[in-house]
């Protein structure tokens, strides 16, 4: 399968909390213009850990929602323990593809969820928006959760907070460990596999727009400041083919921890078939003058009827054809002709050089 004919420009962030109260349409205020001053036309932002649930969902994010179209929510987990709650995540649509929209469900409440859009080429592109939990034993049963979903085939996308590291480049500061152990080094293989999914941050099919390699910082001093490249969107090859555009972007330091990572989809370019240059050496010879000329005639007296101006059109169009089928074959004749005069002068050149 391969996406075609859509250009897509979408963000994944980690928001920590929507907050609630005066303090929170403040925060939300800021967010959301954050959002819009990010200088990228976007048609998806996928939210991670805005700790709400039920109705609020909707009602918050939707303050945040400036694309105009609808609005998918997973709600946080509450953990009576605490009497708070924990995760969430969202995905915001815009207008624009409102109609590419096909299914959307929640995969494991308060941590992943997936949206699908059936594009104009009758193909199925997936998006599945994750925060991942912050222990490896927990995130190994996520991405098992994620492997066992019956979801459709389609292209898919996977981005969000993944609250790991593969490698230790992904990494600055702390200790030299990626702390993903076995079981859930092995689950999120086979996750990687099902989806036939690579880092879009390390392909060079897409053009980095800032020159930003992490995504999240602890905000701490000296020795113990760590900066990780915990947010990621990964994308399956047949949009890698497609390349485009990637970046990690500003973040709003004072109630943000975590920066925006955006990926921009290229749209390919339609593929104008290739055209036959008149052949002017025609012209230059009694045979191709005769075979013009005849075509000339036979446009002019195929449509008796028709005004002179369609006349001269169809014997325009006839000595066209007449020129590209005249050419064709002549080249086809050229060609071996000059394959061998350049493979005499490539052996004469090695014959210099062996000299």
């Amino acid at each position: 399968m391969s996406v075609q004919h859509h250009k897509l420009n979408l963000v994944t962030q980690n928001i920590c909390t929507l907050s609630h109260g005066t303090s929170g349409i403040w925060t939300r205020k800021l967010i959301r213009d954050h959002f819009q001053h990010l200088n990228h036309s976007l048609d998806l932002i996928l939210l991670q850990e805005h700790h709400l649930v039920d109705e609020e969902c909707l009602s918050k994010t939707s303050q945040l929602d400036f694309l105009g179209g609808p609005s998918f929510s997973n709600e946080a987990r509450f953990l009576p323990e605490s009497n708070k709650t924990k995760g969430g995540t969202a995905i915001l649509t815009s207008h624009k593809i409102q109609h590419l929209i096909k299914d959307s469900s929640i995969i494991v409440p308060g941590q992943a969820q997936f949206l699908t859009l059936q594009l104009a080429s009758g193909e199925i592109l997936g998006l599945i928006n994750v925060y991942a939990y912050s222990t490896s034993p927990e995130r190994a049963t996520l991405w098992e959760a994620i492997n066992a979903a019956p979801l459709l085939p389609a292209n898919w996308i996977i981005a969000g907070d993944f609250n790991m590291i593969e490698t230790l480049d992904d990494k600055l500061g702390g200790s030299d460990q990626t702390k993903m152990y076995a079981l859930q080094a092995e689950a999120w293989n086979r996750t990687l596999l099902k989806f036939a999914l690579g880092d879009s941050f390390h392909m060079t099919e897409f053009r980095h727009l800032t020159k930003k390699k992490f995504t999240w910082d602890n905000a701490q001093l000296a020795s113990e400041r760590v900066t990780t490249r915990l947010d990621r969107i990964y994308v399956s090859p047949s949009i890698q083919q497609l390349g485009g555009q990637v970046g990690i972007l500003a973040n709003l330091g004072d109630i943000l921890d975590h920066a925006p990572y955006v990926l921009k989809i290229n749209q390919p370019q339609a593929q104008t078939p290739k055209v036959q240059v008149f052949n002017k050496g025609m012209l230059k010879s009694e045979e191709g003058r005769t075979l013009l000329t005849n075509a000339w005639r036979k446009g002019i007296d195929a449509k008796p009827n028709d005004s002179w101006g369609r006349k001269i059109q169809e014997a325009l169009r006839s000595v066209k054809a007449t020129s590209d089928a005249y050419s064709y074959p002549k080249r086809r004749l050229w060609k071996p002709t000059y394959d061998l005069e350049i493979e005499e002068i490539l052996d004469a050149e090695l014959e210099l050089q062996k000299n």
